[in-house]
């Protein structure tokens, strides 16, 4: 399988993309497991969308990022910052008690539900898929929402396609299996993006825009046979750099601050989290706030810190709530 990938040398302010044909070979897709995008939780369709749309939240409300295969994991050291996927751990909260009896409304919206997804409307077996990936108003089962998702999936549904990659990357319910991830990721973009150019065109979607970072995950993260950063950095740019897509932008600050598949710069690592924070990422907040708070690729500046380890705290993200405490 042929495979198009695009390598920058030019300024993070000013990118410019060169595109070179390369094989697919054993050396470098996919493996880190987890949205660091705080893209809102897909929702219930009533109704169907049309082949190639359903993108419009397209961030699992389960799903979870892990660190990878424990073969030669990729790890960074806490204090340089989160990883992409890194979430604050907390106790699992208690399972509620179950009610003996569901309350008719949501009963009959649970019937209404299924009876549609049975019948064979896209947007109802998504979310029917839904409700088993979240067990909600049913018993939590991958397998179930694999099922449904996939049915929704060969109707063109761009959300339950991304959603079968993330199953397939993370191993929910299933063997984890990240070729099966990435061509989960490169359907939703060849859907949305035709066969001829989804490697190098951008996503207009979210369901395309993530697609497209999942896949730099993947290859960044993912086991040492199918590990290339270069493809990493391709994917991170199309979504980021030209997609503007926040989570990306995060992915693509990592990139320089470490060196991965580009010329390491600290510079251009706080300004692609500037660029990050800015469009919404907590985790592109909490990193530029530890750039001014080390001086690392800008001024240090102990008020600008505090200004954007806020932000990410506001945006969920506990962690930044320790160095606040220390700052203050």
């Amino acid at each position: 399988m042929s495979f198009s990938l695009c390598v920058r040398t030019a300024s993070a302010a000013s990118p410019v993309v060169a595109v070179c044909l390369g094989v697919l070979a054993a050396t470098g897709p996919l493996a880190d497991s987890g949205l660091a995008a705080d893209l809102p939780w897909e929702k219930e369709q009533a109704q169907t969308p049309a082949p190639g749309t359903g993108a419009e939240g397209v961030q699992l409300p389960w799903e979870k990022e892990t660190a990878g295969p424990k073969k030669a994991p990729r790890t960074q050291e806490p204090e340089s910052g989160p990883l992409p996927w890194e979430q604050q751990k907390k106790a699992p909260a208690p399972a509620p008690a179950k009610p003996a009896v569901k309350p008719k409304a949501e009963e009959a919206k649970l019937a209404d539900l299924r009876r549609r997804a049975e019948a064979g409307e896209a947007g109802a077996q998504f979310s029917y898929g839904l409700r088993f990936a979240q067990g909600k108003g049913v018993t939590l089962d991958y397998a179930a929402a694999k099922m449904w998702f996939e049915r929704a999936a060969a109707q063109g549904h761009a959300s339950a396609r991304f959603n079968l990659g993330v199953i397939y990357k993370d191993g929910l319910g299933v063997a984890q299996d990240y070729a099966k991830a990435i061509a989960q990721f490169g359907a939703v973009l060849k859907a949305e993006l035709g066969r001829s150019n989804w490697e190098v065109a951008v996503a207009k979607t979210k369901a395309g825009l993530e697609a497209q970072r999942m896949l730099g995950i993947c290859y960044h993260y993912g086991p040492e046979s199918l590990r290339d950063d270069k493809k990493a950095y391709h994917w991170f740019w199309l979504a980021g750099g030209a997609g503007n897509h926040g989570p990306a932008q995060n992915n693509l600050g990592l990139c320089y601050a470490n060196g991965w598949g580009v010329e390491k710069s600290a510079k251009d690592a706080a300004y692609w989290y500037e660029r990050g924070a800015r469009n919404g990422d907590k985790l592109a907040a909490y990193n530029l706030a530890r750039a001014y708070e080390r001086g690392e690729g800008v001024a240090k500046d102990r008020a600008k810190a505090v200004e954007w380890y806020e932000v990410a705290l506001k945006k969920g993200y506990e962690r930044a709530k320790t160095r606040l405490e220390k700052l203050k």
